[in-house]
């Protein structure tokens, strides 16, 4: 293995997110020696996040093809590092983390600014596995110039892997499990008996409307009744919290609401647990990785996708589902998780 330090810069992640908070520790994980960077723009937040998290930012400002930021690379390079600040030219290598980031659902300014930052710096691009969304005419051309940049492209799920085929690129995406899969918690005596992890898309969407879910929760509850220690777990945001109060005031119940930093924090907390029922796709892959005997909704073909990867079809909750009855014992294969985390340790082309 090389020793030398290298300077790779991850596209698409920041901490504010959970799950893409995941995915930045495990890049980590794989570089333990190396310096990460991350394109701030002109957020202090970010750059005082990624200072405590030992990550160094680039300030990245595109206007054209220029960047308005081009006078940092005049100064000294070590000058910067000691402000967390690594300059764009230093950098070797480009991960691409960015989750479901490129397709009909987002912005065709994202894979611009993807590809601005490439040009500009970088060598080579390895996109780590993720979902992709359909691709519009609109911006079918802009994605599949910058996928044929990467020397990898790796694709979370068969849906996304036939989304990306139809951009008919050079380089040939390969169907990957998420990596966070490796990141390792330590084994914690079973706190909980069920984790509840909220996801407002459920009801900005349209899936449910927050009586339905309130209704169906309970009821759930109610069946199993043998589960005494429940709380919910804040994976993202305040509108998950909303969810989780409002199931409280409507039932006339006091679960526990439990909110954490980090998604590494969360994940703890999920092994700790005899049963996850998730609705955040991370919180999901948390628990499979975890051991854990792991439930989800079913509003996202990624949420099914990663369920048949486990054989655990059945244990997707949606609307009309009234039968459910969880089982602490229904665990995932362990042999499916061992070999799920050798091929992420073993096959995705990691920088060396």
């Amino acid at each position: 293995m090389n020793s030398e330090v290298k300077n790779i810069l991850l596209f698409g992640a920041y901490y504010e997110n959970k799950g893409a908070s995941l995915l930045i520790e495990t890049v980590k994980y794989f570089h333990s020696g190396d310096r990460l960077a991350i394109p701030v723009g002109l957020s202090w937040n970010v750059y005082k996040e990624n200072r405590k998290r030992n990550i160094y930012s680039i300030i990245f400002l595109r206007y054209g093809s220029f960047n308005l930021f081009d006078l940092f690379h005049f100064l000294p390079r070590r000058f910067l590092l000691r402000f967390g600040i690594m300059r764009l030219r230093d950098v070797s290598f480009m991960y691409d983390i960015s989750g479901f980031a490129y397709g009909g659902h987002w912005s065709q300014n994202i894979v611009k600014f993807a590809q601005a930052l490439f040009s500009y710096g970088p060598k080579e691009l390895k996109i780590l596995p993720q979902a992709f969304g359909k691709f519009d005419e609109q911006n079918k051309a802009n994605a599949a110039k910058y996928f044929n940049s990467a020397t990898d492209i790796y694709v979370r799920d068969k849906v996304s892997y036939n989304n990306l085929k139809s951009l008919e690129l050079k380089v040939s995406p390969k169907l990957f499990s998420d990596i966070t899969f490796v990141l390792q918690v330590g084994r914690e005596e079973k706190e909980y008996d069920l984790l509840i992890i909220p996801n407002y898309k459920l009801i900005d969407r349209g899936i449910y409307n927050i009586e339905e879910w309130c209704q169906q929760l309970e009821q759930l509850i109610v069946t199993n009744e043998d589960f005494s220690r429940i709380s919910f777990l804040i994976h993202e945001g305040k509108k998950d919290v909303w969810m989780a109060k409002e199931f409280n005031r409507s039932c006339s119940r006091d679960i526990p609401i439990i909110e954490c930093a980090t998604g590494l924090d969360c994940k703890v907390f999920i092994s700790r647990s005899r049963v996850v029922l998730s609705a955040r796709y991370h919180g999901v892959i948390s628990a499979l990785s975890c051991g854990v005997s792991t439930y989800s909704y079913s509003w996202s073909h990624k949420y099914e996708e990663v369920m048949d990867e486990f054989g655990l079809l059945n244990n997707l909750l949606h609307p009309k589902r009234k039968d459910l009855k969880l089982d602490a014992n229904k665990l995932p294969s362990s042999t499916r998780r061992r070999e799920i985390k050798y091929r992420i340790n073993n096959e995705i082309k990691w920088f060396q």
